[in-house]
């Protein structure tokens, strides 16, 4: 989604500058990782890797909050953000029992 929004500011700017693509294209960096050790199988650190993603975009998130976008990011960033806890297991985690 990122991506997209990057490419599409550096093909059409309208009043833009494409320097605003930028921001995009970090944001869609950060999540490559999250996405390569979900497709491959087996990963032996997918664990860390989606929880140091989590972390990351979180940060980014509340950086935004902070800063002059507000909402602007943070709520595009919610849904993604949200997935990434959930596969790195901070939420929803199981007990270490099961009966």
């Amino acid at each position: 989604m990122f991506f997209a929004a990057a490419m599409g500011i550096v093909i059409d700017p309208n009043d833009d500058s494409r320097l605003w693509a930028m921001p995009a294209a970090f944001i869609g960096l950060c999540f490559l990782p999250a996405i390569w050790v979900s497709v491959v199988r087996n990963h032996p650190r997918r664990r860390r890797v989606l929880r140091i993603s989590t972390v990351g975009i979180m940060a980014i998130a509340m950086l935004s909050l902070l800063s002059g976008f507000g909402f602007a990011l943070a709520v595009p960033l919610a849904p993604p953000t949200a997935l990434l806890a959930i596969g790195a297991g901070f939420i929803f985690q199981r007990s270490g029992s099961s009966a």
